[in-house]
Protein backbone atom coordinates (compact mmCIF):
# COMPACT_ATOMS: atom_id res chain seq x y z
CA UNK A 1 0.00 0.00 0.00
CA UNK A 2 1.04 3.10 -1.28
CA UNK A 3 0.95 6.80 1.13
CA UNK A 4 1.09 10.29 -0.31
CA UNK A 5 2.57 12.69 2.18
CA UNK A 6 2.30 16.07 1.97
CA UNK A 7 4.72 18.60 2.24
CA UNK A 8 6.57 20.08 4.06
CA UNK A 9 6.03 17.26 6.83
CA UNK A 10 6.80 17.47 10.43
CA UNK A 11 8.95 14.72 11.89
CA UNK A 12 10.90 14.58 15.49
CA UNK A 13 14.24 15.70 15.23
CA UNK A 14 16.30 12.92 16.85
CA UNK A 15 19.50 11.27 16.26
CA UNK A 16 20.31 13.92 13.30
CA UNK A 17 23.82 14.49 12.17
CA UNK A 18 25.78 17.71 13.16
CA UNK A 19 24.50 19.28 9.45
CA UNK A 20 21.43 17.92 9.56
CA UNK A 21 20.31 19.71 13.01
CA UNK A 22 21.44 22.74 11.26
CA UNK A 23 19.50 22.86 8.74
CA UNK A 24 16.33 20.88 9.72
CA UNK A 25 13.47 22.95 8.89
CA UNK A 26 10.14 21.92 7.96
CA UNK A 27 10.68 23.84 4.37
CA UNK A 28 14.51 22.04 3.60
CA UNK A 29 12.46 18.60 5.22
CA UNK A 30 10.99 15.79 2.79
CA UNK A 31 9.32 12.80 4.15
CA UNK A 32 7.66 9.70 2.67
CA UNK A 33 5.73 6.43 4.21
CA UNK A 34 5.67 3.10 2.65
CA UNK A 35 3.53 -0.03 4.62
CA UNK A 36 4.46 -3.52 3.05
CA UNK A 37 2.28 -6.31 3.59
CA UNK A 38 3.76 -10.10 5.12
CA UNK A 39 5.52 -11.70 2.38
CA UNK A 40 7.24 -10.53 -0.90
CA UNK A 41 6.02 -6.68 -1.48
CA UNK A 42 6.19 -3.04 -3.10
CA UNK A 43 5.32 -0.07 -2.45
CA UNK A 44 6.06 3.64 -3.18
CA UNK A 45 5.26 6.95 -2.27
CA UNK A 46 5.48 10.17 -3.83
CA UNK A 47 6.79 13.36 -2.58
CA UNK A 48 7.79 17.26 -3.95
CA UNK A 49 11.55 17.45 -3.99
CA UNK A 50 13.21 20.41 -3.74
CA UNK A 51 15.91 21.44 -6.60
CA UNK A 52 19.19 18.81 -5.94
CA UNK A 53 20.85 21.25 -8.44
CA UNK A 54 21.44 23.61 -5.66
CA UNK A 55 21.03 21.44 -2.79
CA UNK A 56 23.23 18.41 -1.32
CA UNK A 57 20.59 15.82 0.61
CA UNK A 58 20.93 14.35 3.67
CA UNK A 59 18.87 11.35 3.53
CA UNK A 60 17.80 9.01 6.40
CA UNK A 61 15.84 5.84 5.64
CA UNK A 62 14.24 4.09 8.69
CA UNK A 63 12.66 0.39 8.77
CA UNK A 64 10.48 -1.47 10.94
CA UNK A 65 11.15 -4.34 12.04
CA UNK A 66 14.84 -4.14 11.70
CA UNK A 67 15.26 -7.99 9.98
CA UNK A 68 13.34 -6.02 6.79
CA UNK A 69 15.46 -6.86 3.84
CA UNK A 70 14.58 -4.89 1.47
CA UNK A 71 15.74 -2.68 -1.27
CA UNK A 72 14.93 1.06 -2.12
CA UNK A 73 15.23 4.04 -4.55
CA UNK A 74 14.06 7.56 -5.84
CA UNK A 75 12.86 7.80 -9.11
CA UNK A 76 13.44 11.44 -9.97
CA UNK A 77 10.70 13.87 -11.91
CA UNK A 78 12.67 13.70 -14.85
CA UNK A 79 12.92 9.59 -14.48
CA UNK A 80 16.09 8.67 -13.45
CA UNK A 81 16.07 6.10 -11.16
CA UNK A 82 18.71 6.79 -8.28
CA UNK A 83 19.55 3.17 -6.38
CA UNK A 84 19.89 3.57 -2.36
CA UNK A 85 20.96 0.30 -1.75
CA UNK A 86 19.48 -2.67 0.41
CA UNK A 87 18.62 -1.92 4.30
CA UNK A 88 21.18 -5.08 5.29
CA UNK A 89 24.30 -2.89 3.91
CA UNK A 90 27.15 -1.67 5.91
CA UNK A 91 25.44 1.68 6.36
CA UNK A 92 22.50 0.37 8.04
CA UNK A 93 22.50 -0.08 11.57
CA UNK A 94 19.60 -1.70 13.95
CA UNK A 95 18.64 0.17 16.94
CA UNK A 96 15.45 0.56 19.04
CA UNK A 97 13.40 -1.73 17.04
CA UNK A 98 14.26 -0.71 14.31
CA UNK A 99 17.17 -0.52 11.60
CA UNK A 100 18.41 3.25 9.93
CA UNK A 101 20.48 3.68 7.36
CA UNK A 102 21.85 7.34 6.68
CA UNK A 103 23.05 8.12 3.23
CA UNK A 104 24.31 11.45 1.61
CA UNK A 105 23.41 12.69 -1.83
CA UNK A 106 25.58 15.85 -3.42
CA UNK A 107 24.16 18.10 -6.03
CA UNK A 108 22.80 16.30 -8.60
CA UNK A 109 23.41 18.89 -11.74
CA UNK A 110 21.44 17.00 -14.30
CA UNK A 111 17.91 15.77 -12.34
CA UNK A 112 15.36 18.58 -11.97
CA UNK A 113 12.70 19.52 -9.04
CA UNK A 114 9.20 18.30 -9.05
CA UNK A 115 8.16 14.92 -8.22
CA UNK A 116 9.65 12.37 -7.08
CA UNK A 117 8.59 8.95 -5.60
CA UNK A 118 10.20 6.67 -3.11
CA UNK A 119 10.04 2.80 -3.97
CA UNK A 120 10.45 -0.20 -1.56
CA UNK A 121 11.11 -4.00 -2.79
CA UNK A 122 10.79 -6.26 -0.38
CA UNK A 123 11.08 -10.16 -1.50
CA UNK A 124 10.09 -11.81 2.23
CA UNK A 125 9.44 -10.81 5.71
CA UNK A 126 7.08 -10.40 8.08
CA UNK A 127 4.93 -6.72 7.22
CA UNK A 128 7.10 -3.62 7.44
CA UNK A 129 7.17 0.22 7.37
CA UNK A 130 9.68 2.02 5.30
CA UNK A 131 10.08 5.54 6.10
CA UNK A 132 12.02 8.19 3.92
CA UNK A 133 13.12 11.37 5.41
CA UNK A 134 15.36 14.01 2.97
CA UNK A 135 17.01 17.09 4.79
CA UNK A 136 18.15 19.59 1.99
CA UNK A 137 21.17 21.28 1.85
CA UNK A 138 21.39 24.57 0.46
CA UNK A 139 24.62 25.27 -1.75
CA UNK A 140 25.92 28.52 -1.70
CA UNK A 141 27.84 28.80 -4.80
CA UNK A 142 26.97 26.20 -6.97
CA UNK A 143 29.29 25.27 -9.81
Amino acid sequence: MATRISVPALVILTGLTGCQAEHATADLRRQARVELGEGAQSGSAAFEALDPRIHAQDIVILVEPPVTVADVWLTTADGARLHMGSTTTQDCVAAAGRRRCDLRLPILEARRPGEWTFHVDKAVGPAAAVSLTIDYIPIEDPP
